[in-house]
């Protein structure tokens, strides 16, 4: 199974391309445990609320909308895998920068 990870906005697309990250063997995969097997209950519970936490604030920043977008448009980030809907936020995300730092 390959999956196509996302670049996070803050990292420049060149240092992203540098990276090689091949695919982990799937017998390791299969010897792998969950974190909370893994690491000690206190830091696993850490780790846990400060999930939750960034989730609540994603939520706070976030607003659903309908918009109608072209065709062509939604094809074209389709195209990219995965989460389509997060690089077309990002893509709004920078247009609106570049119109503030015009302004």
């Amino acid at each position: 199974m390959t999956t196509r990870k996302r670049k996070p906005d803050h990292i420049a697309q060149e240092d992203w391309d540098a990276v090689d990250s091949p695919p982990l063997p799937s017998e390791l995969i299969a010897r792998m445990k969950p974190a909370r097997e893994s690491m000690p209950p206190h830091l696993y519970e850490k780790l846990v609320q400060a999930f939750k936490a960034r989730q609540a604030q994603e939520a706070k920043e976030r607003e659903d909308v309908t918009l109608s977008v072209e065709r062509g448009v939604v094809e074209h980030f389709k195209e990219g895998g995965g989460d389509w809907r997060g690089r077309m936020s990002a893509a709004l995300r920078q247009a609106a920068q570049v119109k503030r730092d015009a302004g």
